[in-house]
């Protein structure tokens, strides 16, 4: 069986998944703008292999409690189909 893997974050996207998520959950106020730079300073520690995930998920995740599956998962749809698929 042949394995195919794909790198997407800065290589196949232009741009980091997470971030570009991130992004739409500001943009459409799901998460405060006061979160962004939180989750900037963040993705630099990542780049620079300094990031604790654990950290970064219960930061980023935060806007989600609460909300329901199906919600979250239109939401999903949304940046697959505008910012991911493109």
């Amino acid at each position: 069986m042949a394995l195919a893997l794909f790198d997407l974050d800065d290589t196949l996207l232009d741009g980091d998944s997470a971030t570009l998520w991130f992004d739409y959950l500001i943009k459409t106020g799901i998460a405060p703008k006061s979160m962004q730079a939180a989750e900037h300073q963040m993705m630099q520690l990542y780049y620079r292999g300094e990031l604790a995930m654990e950290e970064y998920m219960y930061c980023t995740l935060q806007p989600l409690v609460g909300r329901r599956v199906d919600e979250v998962n239109r939401w999903m749809e949304v940046v697959l189909r505008q910012d991911i698929a493109p």
